[in-house]
Formats: structure tokens, sequence, C-alpha cells
């Protein structure tokens, strides 16, 4: 997403167990080649191009294994090829972590100066604080919490999460269509 300034991304495949190999793939929108009309042939010969195809080339693709941190540019459209338990009888699985790197030239949030951000942090920190609040019995200052609006509930949370993703999937079908299936025309305007 545009407000995120992310240049680059990395995938650490730190585990898995009984699952079929898989790959990432990766590709980058184009622009659409200069070339004579007259010379279709050419244009296939050097770009892989025919009419109607998607203004994207391949640029390849890398194994997803146990233990490999994959790390790309932004400008690449990747996508996770489908893999599949080995044994159907016992259950089977693959543990990631995601590391995204903001444009370091880019002011950003710290964590340095951003308070606790999870409510049971916020009430502990609250309780072993000496204010008014903290004087207060457990009970009183859990409704009083409740009624708060900030810090959010693990609840609250994970909705904002599932609304992010959502967004983020539409924008993501939209940048797809736009950027990555433009289709290449050999129409004369």
């Amino acid at each position: 997403m545009l407000n995120e300034n992310i240049v680059s991304s990395s995938i650490y495949y730190y585990d898995q167990e009984n699952i079929t190999e898989s790959q990432l793939d990766f590709r980058v929108a184009i622009k659409e080649p200069q070339y004579d009309h007259d010379d279709i042939k050419w244009l296939y010969t050097a770009y892989g191009l025919v009419d109607g195809d998607p203004l994207v080339q391949n640029i390849g693709h890398i194994k997803t294994l146990k233990n490999r941190c994959i790390t790309f540019p932004n400008i690449y459209q990747h996508k996770v090829q489908p893999f599949e338990l080995l044994d159907n009888s016992k259950p089977g699985y693959r543990k990631i972590l995601c590391f995204f790197l903001v444009d370091p030239s880019k002011r950003i949030i710290s964590t340095a100066t951003v308070p606790p951000q999870q409510k049971s942090w916020f009430n502990f920190e609250l309780r072993k604080s000496v204010n008014r609040v903290s004087k207060l019995p457990h009970e009183i200052q859990d409704l009083i919490s409740d009624e708060l609006r900030w810090p959010m509930s693990l609840e609250r949370a994970k909705y904002h999460r599932e609304k992010l993703m959502e967004e983020r999937k539409t924008i993501i079908s939209i940048e797809t269509k736009e950027l990555f299936e433009r289709p290449f025309s050999l129409c004369e305007h």
C-alpha cells in the first residue's frame, strides 16, 4: 500500500513438516515496447509478446525450503505456489516470519515513543505506577479500563487486523489488474 513505504520484503521459512515442495514466483510490470506495427514477429522474438498478453515479465521462482530466507524488492509481485500434505493421514504445517524494510529516508513511528499497545500491558503498567487509579481495587480498575477506547482489546485488534487484510486484498487485486495485467494491444491509435 502506498502509505507503507515498504521497499523490500523478506520471508523466512523457519519450519515445515509433511508438505509438498512449493515455490515463490516473481514477475515485474513492463512498459509497452516501442515497435513497428508491421513487425509482429520481431515483437514476439524480442519480448515474447502477442496481442492480448499481460505486460509483465516473469523473472523466475525460488523453492521455499525450510531455513531459507527469501528477500526481494517490492517492485516485484510475488505469488506463493500451492502446496499440500505429503501424507494425508498426518497433519502438516509451514511456519514463516515476514519482514518488511521501510524506506530508510522516511520517518516512521518508533516503539521508543509509542506507549504500550496491548490492553493487558497497559493495565499492568497502570497498576504498578503510583496514581489514584492504582489505589482502587483491581475489579474497579478493570471496569474503568473496559470503558476506555484505547488501548484496544485483543478482540478489537483482531477485528481491525481482519479489516486491514481485506483492504490489502482489495488493493492488491486492483494493483494486479491495473499494473500487472494490463493487456498488450497491437491496435494502432
